[in-house]
C-alpha cells in the first residue's frame, strides 16, 4: 500500500477514537467518518509497514448504521468524530470501548464484566446536553473575530456558536462576547507582540457565567483611585502575577517574572505604598540592582551587579504591572514611564563563516546527527521547533515542513510540546530536495518513531538543550570557535539575504511578526544589499550618460 493510493474498502470495525477500520489485502486502514458496514473509496494519505490512514472520498454503499449528521461541521470539526452513526449503534460502541478497557487494562475477565456491568443508559434526546464547554478565540481570514471548535488534528477554528452538543445557553453567551469584540475592536491577541488576549471561554451554565459578568461589570465600573490605599507595590504585582501574567505567559516567562518580584522588587521597595510609587523610586532602585543585585555569595565576587539585560526585564515587566494598575483606575499614571533603564549593549550578530560550513556539517555526520544539522542551517528554525518535529510535518512531494509547536514547559515546569510563541511562527517552509532525501533516509532508520528527530538514549523527543550541547561537540571536533545553537539560524537569514532571497520570504521562513523586524536584526546585510545596489545603479546610469 501506498500514499495516495484509491481503494474501495469495506468498514468492520471502529477504532478508539471514532474512526472506520478496514482492511485491503490483509492491510489495515484507518479511516475517519467511515462507519461499520459502510463501502466506502478512500485515499491512502499515510501508509506504515502494516496500516495506514486513508481520507474518506466518497460512501459507495452506506451502512444501515449510517445517519446525517445534526451539525453541518461534523466532518471537518475535531469534537465529534461518530455523529454519522446511529445513536443506538454509537450505545453499542461505547458499551464496547468500556468492556475492551476492562479487559485490556484492568484485567477482568468477561464473565467478570457481565456480572457487574449494568446496560448503558441512552438518552431520549441526544443533543444539547452538555452543560460544560471549551471555546478557543480566533480571527477570520478578514480580521473578525469568531470562536467555535478547532478542526480535527489543526489549530484552524471552524466558526459555530451553536455546537449541537451544547446547552442553547452557549450561542447566546459566545454572541455577546462576539459583539463585545467587535464594538469595542478587542483583538483575539496582540498584533505586535503576538500574545494571545482572549485564549478560550469556558462555562458550565449560563446562570453561573451571567452571574460572574455581572459581578465583573460591576467592579470594573466601581473602581476608584482611592482603592490604590488596599495595595502595596509588592502585595499589587503579586495581585497582578497571579491573575493577569501567569495565565497569559509561557512558564519560563512566569518564572522569570516571579523571581524577579519575590528576589528583588519586593524586599527593596515592595512596601511602597501603591498610589505614592514614583519614578524616582523606581530610578534609585534600578541604581541599587546595577550595584548591589547579585544575591549570590559566588557571583557577588565577580560581578555584584545585575546585568543591564537583567534590570531592563524587571523594568519591562513593572511597566506592564503598572499599566494594569492604571487601567483599573488605582493609580492615575504609570511611574515607570519617568525611568530611564539601562540600555543594552549591542553585541555584534555572529554566523558560521560560509568556508567553515562544510567542517561542520562532516562533523555532524561522524556524530550521526547530519540530518538534524543540515535542516537548521537550510531553514533557520528555532531550537524548540527543531526537535518538535514530527514525521507528520514532512510533506515529500510539495518538499515543505510544516512548523506548528515547539518543546516547551507546562505550568508545573515539566517538558511539553506547546504551540509556537506567536501566530506567525505558524508556519510552513519549503526546504531543497537534499533535505528532503536525508530526512527520508532519517526516517528509514527508525520508521515506527513519530519523532523526526528521536533520541538516541530515550527514543523519545530531544530536549533542547541537549541540541545545544551537541552543537557544542560539533563545534569542538571540527575544530571551530565557539557559536551559539541559534546563531545558526542567524546564518541561515544572513546567507539567504546575501544570496538573493527577499526579506519578505527570509522573514517568512524565520516565523518573524513582520518583515520590518527581519529588516531591524539583519541591519549589516540589507546595508550590504543596498551599496551594491546603488553601485549597479551608478553602472547603469553611467553607461546612459
Amino acid at each position: 500500500m501506498n500514499k495516495n493510493d484509491i481503494v474501495t474498502v469495506e468498514i468492520t470495525d471502529i477504532g478508539v477514537s471514532g474512526e472506520g477500520i478496514g482492511h485491503v489485502d490483509g492491510y489495515t486502514l484507518f479511516i475517519k467518518d467511515a462507519v461499520i458496514g459502510d463501502v466506502v473509496e478512500a485515499k491512502v494519505m499515510k501508509a506504515k509497514k502494516n496500516y495506514g490512514y486513508a481520507r474518506l472520498m466518497k460512501v459507495i454503499t452506506p451502512s444501515e448504521y449510517r445517519v446525517e449528521p445534526k451539525c453541518v461541521f461534523a466532518r471537518r470539526c475535531g469534537g465529534c468524530q461518530i455523529q454519522e452513526m446511529s445513536y443506538d449503534r454509537q450505545l453499542v460502541f461505547k458499551d464496547q470501548k468500556i468492556r475492551g478497557n476492562l479487559e485490556r487494562i484492568g484485567g477482568f475477565t468477561k464473565d467478570q464484566i457481565d456480572t457487574v456491568m449494568q446496560p448503558v443508559v441512552g438518552m431520549e434526546h441526544p443533543f444539547g446536553y452538555r452543560n460544560k464547554a471549551q471555546f478557543p478565540f480566533g480571527t477570520d481570514k478578514e480580521g473578525n473575530p469568531i470562536t467555535g471548535f478547532y478542526a480535527g488534528r489543526t489549530h484552524d477554528i471552524i466558526a459555530n456558536t451553536d455546537c449541537a452538543l451544547g446547552v442553547e445557553q452557549n450561542k447566546e453567551i459566545l454572541e455577546i462576547i462576539l459583539r463585545y469584540m467587535r464594538e469595542n475592536k478587542i483583538k483575539s491577541y496582540d498584533e505586535k507582540t503576538g500574545k494571545r488576549l482572549i485564549k478560550n471561554v469556558l462555562g458550565k451554565t449560563q446562570a453561573e457565567v451571567k452571574e460572574k459578568l455581572a459581578k465583573a461589570v460591576a467592579e470594573a465600573e466601581s473602581v476608584d483611585v482611592r482603592r490604590a490605599d488596599e495595595y502595596t507595590l509588592g502585595t499589587w504585582l503579586q495581585t497582578w502575577y497571579e491573575l493577569y501574567a501567569k495565565p497569559q505567559l509561557r512558564f519560563s516567562t512566569a518564572e522569570y517574572y516571579r523571581r524577579g518580584i519575590e528576589l528583588h522588587i519586593t524586599p527593596r521597595i515592595g512596601d511602597i505604598p501603591l498610589k505614592k510609587l514614583t519614578g524616582r523610586d523606581l530610578q534609585w532602585f534600578y541604581k541599587d540592582l546595577q550595584e548591589h543585585g547579585r544575591l549570590r555569595e559566588a557571583q557577588k565576587g565577580k560581578q555584584p551587579g545585575l546585568s543591564d539585560s537583567t534590570i531592563r526585564g524587571i523594568h519591562t515587566m513593572l511597566r506592564n504591572a503598572l499599566d494594569r494598575a492604571v487601567k483599573e483606575r488605582l493609580i492615575v499614571r504609570n511611574p515607570a514611564d519617568d525611568c530611564i533603564p539601562p540600555k543594552i549593549p549591542k553585541h555584534e550578530m555572529k554566523i558560521l563563516p560560509p568556508e567553515q560550513i562544510k567542517s561542520y556539517l562532516t562533523a555532524a555526520e561522524q556524530r550521526s546527527v547530519l540530518p538534524m544539522f543540515y535542516l537548521e542551517l537550510i531553514s533557520g528554525l528555532r531550537k524548540g521547533e527543531l526537535v518538535a518535529l514530527q514525521w507528520s510535518d514532512l510533506d515529500v512531494e510539495s518538499k515543505t515542513i510544516s512548523v506548528s509547536k515547539q518543546a516547551g514547559r507546562n505550568n508545573a515546569g515539566e517538558p511539553d510540546i506547546t504551540r509556537p510563541k506567536t501566530e506567525n511562527s505558524i508556519r510552513k517552509i519549503s526546504i531543497p530536495q537534499d533535505a528532503v532525501d536525508l530526512l527520508v533516509a532519517e526516517h528509514q532508520k527508525h520508521p515506527s518513531n513519530p519523532w523526526m528527530f528521536p533520541s538516541p538514549k530515550t527514543g523519545e523527543m530531544y530536549h533542547p538543550d541537549s541540541v545545544v550541547n551537541i552543537h557544542k561537540k560539533i563545534l569542538n571536533d571540527a575544530g571551530l570557535e565557539h557559536l551559539r545553537f541559534h546563531d545558526l539560524r542567524h546564518t541561515f537569514a544572513t546567507l539567504a539575504l546575501q544570496n538573493g532571497v527577499d526579506v519578505k520570504t527570509v522573514s517568512s521562513m524565520l516565523g518573524h511578526f513582520d518583515a520590518g523586524f527581519t529588516l531591524r536584526t539583519y541591519t549589516h546585510v540589507t546595508r550590504q544589499m543596498q551599496e551594491s545596489a546603488a553601485e549597479k545603479m551608478g553602472n547603469f546610469m553611467a553607461q546612459v550618460m
